[in-house]
């Protein structure tokens, strides 16, 4: 009798549990439901979107990887993230998006939180992540095309520029995780420097460091100093804002033509890092001194008189880690360089050419080499 008392205590919990993890709020899964992912040690994971297959590659997989930087290789799984279906109607709903973020999450922080547009073509096949969260994303016809509204990401949090109408006049929402939901506030970021012609316009990146956001906004353009660069810095205790304007170092600005957003930015350890105007330069915006300045100059070991043109971008950050990309356009094809930073010095190297990837170690030296589908493309937690 005790036996079968026990048996039946068993079913029902088991019963329980199942039906507690299929559980959603909303668009958000709650924890619980996800596969313990642990990262080796000295690695830094990454994603792998690869076609489905040589006769199917209308379907995109994105497979989790790893970047192992204390061993010198690459740590394939088979784990499927998400996929992506591709269309080829150029006025879909898909091309408006890709324009925009191409096939990226629109947030991963590499170890707990994925969030994805709620788009058809995006598919979850097995949560991975504690927090596996879809967002609806406003969209509207202009001229015959799919515009789509522009989010911008940080860590717990998510702001969202809302048009009124008017050009220099836009509302913005900030919704913050607060570990079980989401808290929704509303912005006011039109605000008028006295010293200066330029009105803060244009949200780049947003960080939060627990007492505060940080929002880099860009301004006009100072044909001295580039870009004009302002602070919005809210206290999230009492939501009160203040604005300060950054001082931009010589060369350190950011270009007109080529200006920096959230896919080619990154907060970092209450700092911002983007790209510069210049081709191969890393600028460090700080937020405690209100200082633009040159982070890095981010430059591949090969380069040669062929070569078109060059381009630097900020990829991501992991844990203590800062990931930056260093292309080199060329006539046949583009080389990409991946750095990994670690308290400022490169600790690591990753050459992306023709579907194979070289680690190499801080010198340049090769460790090892890995062959991916030369349709692939990586994506760093950001």
């Amino acid at each position: 009798m005790k036996s079968k008392i026990i048996i039946l205590i068993l079913v029902v919990f088991v019963i329980s549990t199942t039906l507690l993890g299929c559980g959603k709020t909303g668009n958000i899964n709650k924890p619980g439901q996800s596969i313990n992912i642990e990262t080796p040690d000295g690695s830094i994971p990454f994603i792998t979107l690869v076609p489905g297959s040589v006769n199917n590659e209308n379907v995109k997989k994105a497979y989790l990887n790893f970047w192992d930087l204390k061993n010198g290789k690459i740590i394939q799984t088979d784990k499927v993230v998400y996929t992506v279906t591709q269309t080829t109607d150029i006025k879909s709903e898909q091309a408006s998006y890709e324009r925009y973020n191409g096939d990226r999450p629109l947030y991963w922080d590499g170890k707990d939180c994925i969030i994805l547009p709620s788009f058809s073509f995006f598919k979850i096949p097995k949560q991975i992540y504690k927090r596996t969260e879809t967002v609806d994303i406003s969209k509207e016809m202009l001229n015959g095309f799919l515009v789509i509204d522009r989010l911008i990401f940080g860590k717990d949090v998510e702001m969202k520029r809302i048009a009124t109408g008017d050009e220099r006049d836009y509302k913005y929402t900030v919704k913050l995780w607060d570990g079980e939901k989401y808290v929704e506030k509303e912005l006011n970021l039109n605000y008028e420097f006295q010293d200066t012609n330029s009105q803060p316009s244009y949200p780049i990146a947003i960080g939060n460091d627990g007492t505060n956001l940080n929002i880099l906004v860009s301004g006009g353009y100072n044909p001295q100093t580039g870009m004009d660069l302002f602070l919005c810095t809210v206290d999230k205790g009492n939501w009160a804002i203040k604005w300060n304007k950054i001082s931009v170092e010589e060369d350190a600005g950011l270009s007109p033509g080529k200006s920096s957003d959230s896919t080619t930015s990154v907060y970092f350890d209450g700092s911002f890092y983007v790209p510069s105007g210049c081709c191969s330069i890393a600028t460090k915006i700080d937020t405690k001194k209100f200082i633009c300045s040159r982070w890095k100059k981010i430059v591949a070991s090969e380069r040669s008189e062929e070569d078109i043109g060059y381009y630097a971008s900020i990829l991501g950050s992991f844990n203590d880690m800062i990931i930056a990309q260093f292309i080199i356009l060329k006539g046949a094809g583009n080389d990409h360089y991946i750095y990994a930073f670690k308290n400022e010095e490169k600790v690591g190297m990753m050459h992306l050419v023709n579907g194979n990837v070289e680690i190499m170690d801080k010198d340049g030296n090769v460790l090892s080499t890995t062959t991916l589908n030369k349709n692939s493309s990586i994506v760093f937690p950001k």
